[in-house]
């Protein structure tokens, strides 16, 4: 369960704004409370192929704003790359409840 201790609804005690990722060292100028910033992150890590970082940081997004929709094709892109279907299912299931215009969206574009 090691890489889905980091999941945006995982740990509903998490306080916004605190970094969910512990093991990173924000290297200098790195803002992990703008999620805009964090998104820019997890698609360089996505496109570097470094898709437990990138999941990580889809996930940090998600904790900033759950209403990006990047956020949310990204994490489940990571999940799809990493072979972990029945976690695609539990996550795909409950972005549609909780944002169901936005899944719908989503569905269309990716």
């Amino acid at each position: 369960m090691g890489r889905f201790q980091w999941l945006e609804f995982d740990d509903p005690a998490a306080k916004p704004g605190v970094s969910s990722l512990p093991e990173e060292t924000p290297e200098s100028g790195e803002d992990f409370t703008n999620p805009e910033r964090v998104l820019k992150l997890a698609d360089d890590a996505y496109r570097r192929l470094d898709y437990e970082r990138a999941l990580r940081l889809f996930s940090k997004v998600l904790s900033l704003d759950p209403n990006l929709e990047p956020g949310w094709a990204g994490q489940l892109k990571c999940l799809l790359d990493l072979d972990e279907m029945r976690r695609v299912r539990e996550e795909t299931q409950i972005f549609q409840t909780r944002q169901p215009l936005s899944y719908r969206s989503v569905v269309r574009k990716y």
